[in-house]
């Protein structure tokens, strides 16, 4: 009964554990028992939750999440769409010339950066590790950018049709055109 409090107070979000333990008893308290019934307290949750190991959470977790996609598929997917991973994220930092050269910049105001790296890999149909960096510029200005790399090595740039060679997972001052792209592939055994 414990578990599945703690499962209805993540499905019931607003609801405090009271009304949760009340939702999920339902009509227990109408029912003729010996005794009066009532719902119990938070007190009695939490220390029934403690003695629960947090292995039977990860083991209940995999049972209903289940892996993404088969070993046997040519990439990831859930539900039927293409799983990416996001790579990056943005940190404010003061506008000076020593944070540009370092962090790189963002844009500003008047020249926003709005762009996009995307990493996908999976087996390819020869059981190779295929990889995927796609870099995508949504503004109307051309971007200088590093882009980040999951391994070192030669990845061939399908739009330019040229191979680069990246080398401390990451490919500094690239140009990126306005409203263009940049996608890289990587093949090695797996």
């Amino acid at each position: 009964m414990a578990v599945r409090l703690l499962i209805a107070a993540a499905l019931i979000p607003d609801g405090d554990i009271p009304e949760v333990i009340r939702r999920v008893a339902g009509l227990l308290e109408l029912l003729p028992w010996a005794r009066p019934w009532h719902a119990p307290g938070t007190e009695a949750l939490t220390r029934r939750l403690e003695t629960i190991p947090a292995e039977l959470f990860e083991a209940l977790f995999w049972q209903l999440a289940g892996p993404a996609a088969g070993e046997d598929a040519p990439g990831m997917t859930w539900r039927g769409f293409l799983v990416c991973a996001l790579d990056g994220f943005q940190v404010a930092v003061p506008d000076t010339d020593e944070n540009r050269a370092y962090f790189g910049s963002s844009g500003t105001a008047t020249t926003p950066r709005r762009s996009l790296i995307l990493h996908r890999w999976g087996p390819d149909s020869a059981g190779q590790v295929e990889r995927f960096i796609v870099a995508l510029n949504f503004s109307p200005y051309d971007q200088t950018v590093t882009t980040p790399f999951s391994v070192d090595g030669a990845w061939h740039e399908l739009l330019a049709n040229q191979t680069v060679d990246v080398s401390n997972n990451a490919l500094p001052g690239v140009l990126v055109t306005s409203n263009w792209g940049r996608i890289y592939v990587n093949t090695s055994p797996a």
